[in-house]
């Protein structure tokens, strides 16, 4: 994540620019994982940002390995949550 650009840990395609993509997540890059996703409303606008907090956190399939702060579910797990998530609900991580 570049955090020195206004669009710090936002969605946003390389095509727009405004940012640096060399410490991006690039999406397309994880075909199995991102098939799905969902992002976790984490240390974004319009709550306080602090750029060193983290960012580009998702709810996704789980792929081949562990994730890099994420949360992953199975393709079939996701899907479900898809069929019933509301636009009002939120995600909570706890221990």
């Amino acid at each position: 994540m570049d955090s020195a650009s206004a669009y710090y840990n936002t969605f946003r395609n390389p095509s727009q620019g405004g940012f640096s993509t060399v410490d991006n997540e690039p999406l397309a890059d994880s075909p199995v994982e991102f098939e799905y996703f969902i992002p976790v409303n984490f240390n974004r606008a319009p709550d306080f940002v602090r750029r060193d907090r983290g960012a580009g956190i998702f709810l996704h399939v789980h792929g081949p390995g562990a994730t890099a702060g994420c949360i992953s579910l199975t393709r079939g797990e996701i899907l479900t949550v898809l069929r019933n998530v509301r636009t009002w609900d939120t995600i909570t991580i706890a221990p």
